[in-house]
């Protein structure tokens, strides 16, 4: 199922998830580059897993 956010609007990037970040971060008002949040992410070491095995999801 599709949905179509107001005002969103999509960059292409280097890295799928730190070009989102970014997509979703701008939406609500901060301007970072993508290398900003790669670092942003690599210094809080946050990731998403989803699995088979992992019930429920969780991000760290």
């Amino acid at each position: 199922m599709e949905k179509l956010v107001e005002g969103f609007a999509h960059k292409p990037g280097v890295h799928c998830i730190t070009s989102a970040l970014r997509d979703a971060f701008e939406y609500h008002g901060f301007k970072f580059s993508e290398e900003m949040v790669f670092g942003l992410d690599w210094g809080y070491q946050s990731w998403f897993m989803e699995g088979h095995v992992m019930a429920p999801k969780f991000l760290l």
